[in-house]
């Protein structure tokens, strides 16, 4: 049985999958605070005023690669089908209007 806070048949991994997946998101903290901090700003300066392009794409890819590269170190990986055949985690532009 997973450990609490684990996504279930979303990772996986050994049987502390949930307390080690919690590292990884301790771990890459960082790059989401400053992922969020941006986000807020476009949002409420952006969107909220018509403004569609996302400008934190950069920082959301180097959160994402911090929770990949760190995953992977601890011998996690998503799931495929999860997040379609690939396994790959979406990104912002994944969702913007042709």
């Amino acid at each position: 049985m997973p450990d609490e806070g684990a996504s279930p048949g979303s990772w996986s991994g050994g049987p502390s999958t949930g307390s080690t997946f919690k590292e990884v998101l301790e771990y890459c903290q960082p790059f989401k605070v400053r992922y969020d901090k941006c986000f807020d700003v476009w949002y409420k300066q952006g969107f909220l005023r018509g403004k569609l392009n996302n400008s934190c794409d950069d920082q959301f890819e180097d959160y994402k690669a911090c929770i990949l590269e760190e995953m992977a170190s601890r011998g996690l990986r998503p799931l495929p089908g999860i997040y379609g055949s690939t396994g790959e985690i979406p990104g912002p532009s994944d969702f913007r209007r042709e």
